[in-house]
């Protein structure tokens, strides 16, 4: 699979669908599976865990700036934040996506919405492990019932188990049913227009900069896109 393909197909196609951290997810599994990650790690000259920090740092921080409509400039996002993240130049970094579409053979988008939606059906069975509300009527996309290892600069991050809905009712709706629910939560909207509840917030919090409490404390996220309404979960288990 191209790096490159790899890498856009996580933020233009998974992204429409799953909250920022599920979809980063999704794409560095794929990555794994799929030989990805230790090929175009080998060809760049770093190790697979630098390789898969730098992703997870560079992804949502282009996908924060410039959403998932725009392949041209996420594609340079990502290729120009990658290189700053591993030291890597980018003609390497392109040279290395070439080489990597020669070596292994990229996945389609069917075969993408497939593993999608087998994931889908697998959570559907698994929300009674949520210990926070979820919101009526809404659908499940993804659920990481037992939280993930994230690397980042600072070391290895243990994330709360997560889950991601969609709703068609309006944010404002979905907003209002938890501020009923979980009272105590503090409510802040962010520069995307996303609403975050938490139980408490750092002083002058900043996505991107607070990203290990954000993947550590309980919160809901709420944002709009596409016509849909994206409810993420993020709980203590049982």
């Amino acid at each position: 699979m191209n790096l490159k393909t790899t890498l856009l197909l996580g933020a233009l196609s998974a992204a429409p669908v799953l909250a920022q951290e599920s979809e980063v997810d999704f794409m560095v599994e794929l990555m794994k599976s799929n030989g990805t990650l230790v090929d175009s790690a080998s060809c760049l000259g770093i190790s697979a865990d630098k390789f898969e920090t730098a992703i997870r740092i560079v992804m949502p921080e282009c996908l924060k700036k410039h959403g998932f409509d725009n392949e041209e400039t996420m594609e340079f996002c990502m290729m120009e934040g990658l290189s700053q993240k591993t030291g890597v130049n980018k003609r390497k970094l392109d040279h290395c996506a070439d080489e990597s579409d020669r070596q292994v053979e990229m996945a389609s988008q069917d075969e993408m919405e497939t593993a999608m939606d087998a994931m889908r059906r697998s959570s559907e069975s698994t929300l009674d492990l949520i210990t926070l509300p979820i919101y009526p009527q809404s659908k499940v996309m993804m659920h990481m019932t037992t939280g993930i290892i994230m690397p980042t600069l600072e070391g290895k991050v243990q994330a709360l188990p997560a889950a991601t809905f969609e709703s068609d009712d309006e944010p404002d709706k979905v907003l209002a049913f938890y501020q009923t629910k979980l009272p105590d939560y503090k409510v802040k909207k962010l520069v995307q227009g996303e609403i975050l509840l938490m139980p408490t917030f750092p002083e002058s919090f900043n996505l991107m900069e607070d990203y290990h409490f954000y993947m550590t404390t309980e919160h809901v996220m709420i944002r709009k896109h596409s016509g849909k309404t994206m409810i993420e979960i993020a709980y203590k288990p049982k």
